[in-house]
This record gives structure tokens, C-alpha cells and sequence, in this order.
């Protein structure tokens, strides 16, 4: 029986063949793994950047100086505590200087009304009912805006800050306030009020147009411009 044989150069391209598979896939998976490594690569490097972003690098003619970026729920104790003192000589100093202002059918005089826009929208007008009742038997709101009678504030001691979580604070005011009749009689009343504040993001142009502020031109109007640029919103109000 005759053998088949094999041609030399036939046998010679088969094993080469043979020999050319392991090299192929050895290629493929090598270039998996650069490409699984460069995608560690760039999810480090997205790391990177956001911590980069968390970081703020001021750069003197010196130094580089390097500087946590400001929380956005920060709020400094002097700046509370100012923020407290303003707005409440501002809701609780009632004459027939300022006009009055109306909430459906109440009127209200106007520095009280301004000071009810630092508040959360929803207990605004809540609040403002609340007031009038409180003083409705021996202080009605009605003497105030006829001019019949005045209330003028000194605050007695310095506000007190409580921090109650990130971003969220009690401040109390205490103060005498004198209610002052035409007549050059007077009653003083011992307050203690405390707000529950919290910090909000700035308020916008277009926040104001839609709430009717206008431009802050008017002086209370300014008052209220500037209280929402504080970033701050009263939550809740305690009048002992």
C-alpha cells in the first residue's frame, strides 16, 4: 500500500498555521486588557477631577494656598444674628409712616407685611392672620395705621443661635417693645421671639418678578431683595 505523502512545503505552512493561532488570541486578549486598563484610567481620572472640583487653589505672588470650597449651608453666627435683629425690628416696628398693605381683605401695616416675604411661602399670609389675632383685643393693627399709635423696638440683649442640623438654626430675639398712644401714653411689652431659619439657595430675578417684589427701587421692597439674597428662609416663628 502506498503511503500519502505530505509535500514538505505543505506540511511546513500547517505548522506555521498552527503555530500563528495562540499568537492571534494572545494579541486580542492583550489588547483587552490595555483597554480595561484604560478605562480604570479615565474613571480615575474622573475621581480626580471631582475631588479637583471640591478644592479651591488661590495662588499668591509667593504660595499656592489651598482653601476647602465654601459649604453652601454656611452661614456665619454674625450673619444670623444680624439677620435675626433686622428682621425684627422690621415686623414688629408698626406706625402710619409706611402704607399700609392688604392680604386679601386684611390690611397690614407695611413693614409687617414686608417682613412676612422672608418667610416660607406657604405660612406667610398664616402668619400675618396669626399676628393680627394675637394683638386684636388690646392692640388691634387698626390703631397702628390711623396713627393712633406707634410701636417702637429696643432689643435688650444680644439674638442667641442655636444650631439644630447642617443648615438649619434657632435664633431668639428678646426684646421690650413700647406701644406709644397719641396721647403720649405708653405700654411696653416684654418679647421673646424665636425663629427657626433655614438656608436656602439665593433667590433669582425671576423669583422676584413672579412674587411682585419689583426691582428693590423701594426701600422695603430693597429690605426684602436683600434678606433673600442672604439665602436664608424662616421656617417657623415662636412669640412668647
Amino acid at each position: 500500500m502506498d503511503m500519502i505523502k505530505v509535500h514538505p512545503a505543505l506540511e511546513s505552512a500547517q505548522q506555521q498555521k498552527k503555530r500563528k493561532i495562540p499568537w492571534l488570541f494572545i494579541g486580542f486578549a492583550t489588547s483587552y486588557v490595555f483597554l480595561f486598563l484604560a478605562v480604570l484610567g479615565i474613571g480615575a481620572n474622573l475621581a480626580s477631577l471631582r475631588e479637583e472640583r471640591s478644592n479651591l487653589f488661590v495662588q499668591t505672588p509667593n504660595e499656592t494656598i489651598h482653601a476647602q470650597r465654601k459649604d453652601p449651608l454656611y452661614r456665619s453666627e454674625g450673619q444670623l444674628k444680624a439677620y435675626a435683629r433686622q428682621w425684627f425690628k422690621t415686623a414688629y416696628t408698626w406706625n402710619s409712616q409706611d402704607p399700609e398693605k392688604k392680604v386679601g381683605v386684611d390690611a397690614y401695616p407695611a413693614k409687617l407685611w414686608a417682613a412676612s416675604f422672608a418667610m416660607d411661602l406657604g405660612m406667610r399670609e398664616g402668619w400675618l392672620q396669626q399676628v393680627k389675632t394675637r394683638y386684636a383685643q388690646q392692640l388691634p393693627l387698626d390703631a397702628y395705621l390711623t396713627g393712633k399709635q406707634e410701636a417702637v423696638i429696643e432689643l435688650t440683649r444680644d439674638p442667641t443661635v442655636q444650631e439644630v442640623e447642617a443648615g438649619l438654626w434657632r435664633v431668639t430675639v428678646v426684646a421690650d417693645r413700647a406701644h406709644v398712644k397719641s396721647d403720649g401714653t405708653s405700654q411696653v411689652e416684654a418679647m421673646s421671639v424665636t425663629l427657626t431659619v433655614q438656608a436656602v439657595p439665593h433667590s433669582n430675578a425671576k423669583e422676584n418678578d413672579i412674587l411682585g417684589l419689583g426691582t428693590g427701587s423701594e426701600s422695603l421692597n430693597a429690605l426684602i431683595h436683600r434678606w433673600r439674597k442672604e439665602g436664608l428662609k424662616i421656617v417657623l416663628v415662636e412669640a412668647k
